[in-house]
């Protein structure tokens, strides 16, 4: 009985180590100012496993042994950084070009409708 005790507390000891991860450092900063950015997402990209950088563009994220899943580092107004092979990426400064594009042209028609028109229809409906 003591030996499969043993065996059991050597067992559940060991599971850590088997399911070790290696901790990944880095500082995001804005390409053209060097100002650190916050709240940048970064991610494995197809998993749930993601974080946020801080107020001076520093984050942490596991990166497990097993994973092959690429890190994908996003901001709205930047361009997206994908890293493939991020256990051989330097993370010290990551810099985020800002991402220059056109948004397409808004017309506004003028409303058929006249406000006494609309009143009425309110009015007959409710």
């Amino acid at each position: 009985m003591k030996n499969i005790s043993f065996l059991f507390f050597l067992l559940i000891g060991c599971i850590p180590i088997f399911n070790s991860a290696q901790i990944i450092k880095g500082k995001i900063t804005d390409a053209i100012t060097n100002e650190p950015i916050p709240s940048v997402n970064v991610y494995h990209s197809g998993t749930s496993k993601g974080t946020i950088s801080d107020l001076d563009g520093n984050f942490e994220i596991a990166l497990y042994e097993n994973s092959l899943s690429v890190l994908t580092v996003s901001l709205l107004g930047y361009e997206t950084l994908k890293f493939t092979d991020p256990v051989n990426t330097d993370f010290t400064n990551i810099q985020l070009k800002p991402k220059v594009g056109d948004l397409p042209a808004v017309f506004i028609n003028p409303d058929p409708w006249s406000r006494e028109k609309k009143e009425k229809y309110f009015i007959k409906q409710f």
